[in-house]
Order: C-alpha cells, then sequence, then structure tokens
C-alpha cells in the first residue's frame, strides 16, 4: 500500500490528469466561440460585398480562426513552460516547507540548495540531516536522491529529483534533473 505522503502524491497526479480532461474541454469551447462568431461574420461581410461561395469561404475562415487563435494561444503559453521547464521558480530553502508532506513545490527550492551550495563538502549523514529521509527514491555511498515533486509544463507535470553527488564521503556536486513516471510510480508502489 501507500504511505500518506505517497497517497497524497499519488492523489495529486490524477488530479493532474483530470485537468487534461478539463483543456480539451477549453479547447473545444475556443473552438465553437471563434469558428461559429467568425463564420458569421465573415458571411455577412461578404454577402453584402456580393461575393461567390460566400458559405464555403466563411467556413473556411470560421475554421481557419476556430484553429489558428487556439493553436497560437497554445504555442504562447509552450513558449512560458519551456522557459520554467528548463528555469523552474525559485524559492529560499525552508527545511519546515521542504519536508511537508503535502507540498509538491520543493522543486522550487531545488535551486536555491544548488545556487546556495548548501550541501557541499556534507556527508550524508548531514545531508539527511537539512533534507530529511522523506522524499528519498534511492540512496547509496555515491548519491542520494530526492523526490522534488512534479513541476508543472506545457499539458503535463514532469516528475523532478535532487541528485546529490558524493565522492570520499563528502558532497562534491548537486543536480537538479528530470525522471520518468516510472520511477516514481515504483517509489510510491514500495512506500
Amino acid at each position: 500500500g501507500y504511505s500518506s505522503a505517497a497517497s497524497d502524491v499519488y492523489k495529486r497526479q490524477q488530479k493532474i490528469n483530470y485537468g487534461m480532461n478539463e483543456l480539451l474541454i477549453w479547447i473545444v469551447a475556443l473552438l465553437i466561440f471563434i469558428g461559429i462568431p467568425v463564420f458569421c461574420i465573415s458571411k455577412r461581410k461578404m454577402k453584402k460585398r456580393g461575393q461567390k461561395w460566400i458559405y464555403i469561404k466563411a467556413a473556411f475562415y470560421g475554421l481557419l480562426s476556430a484553429f489558428s487563435i487556439p493553436i497560437l494561444i497554445m504555442i504562447l503559453v509552450l513558449c512560458v513552460t519551456i522557459k520554467n521547464d528548463h528555469f523552474p521558480p525559485k524559492k529560499t530553502f525552508n527545511k519546515e516547507k521542504w519536508t511537508d508532506t503535502l507540498s509538491d513545490d520543493r522543486y522550487k527550492y531545488s535551486r536555491d540548495i544548488i545556487d546556495s551550495q548548501l550541501l557541499n563538502n556534507k556527508t550524508a549523514v548531514e545531508v539527511i540531516e537539512v533534507l530529511d529521509n522523506k522524499f528519498i527514491i534511492a540512496h547509496d555511498s555515491t548519491r542520494i536522491i530526492y523526490f522534488t515533486g512534479y513541476q508543472p509544463s506545457f499539458m503535463t507535470h514532469i516528475p523532478r529529483t535532487l541528485e546529490v553527488y558524493f565522492k570520499n564521503g563528502k558532497v562534491i556536486r548537486v543536480t537538479m534533473n528530470r525522471t520518468s513516471r516510472s520511477v516514481i510510480d515504483n517509489y510510491l508502489l514500495h512506500q
């Protein structure tokens, strides 16, 4: 079964899936609310000008605008999320908020942990004292991997990890990485 922390993460993942259905509903609504008015306006204008093939041209303009405007909006959203994917928002590290089992925002603290070199030259025991052991996915003599939550991205949420590497028992490098959902699912199943 799932632990309470794992169960909370699983519930959030289910909410993400429901969010995708809502997104599809919004896309259909945009098509209806943009395409039909453009069709009507185009038809009326072409009728006044006495043009031929009014309905075909109006339908073409309606469909073109109904598909192109949402696509342009999605491209804009994609550009913003690509920026956020490579440069996730940064929050100053706070141990209390980091260890909060209900928080999926740990990835926001990862950049501060890396930039401030909070873990440099610490032992594995000291790292666990700072970051706790609640969200450790893997641990051996060369590294500790923490699950830091799901970072929002274009049409999905990306599972993120904070990886702490050791050499001669001391931290030598800390990185923030993507990971696969299967790794997180496997972690959650064994909690």
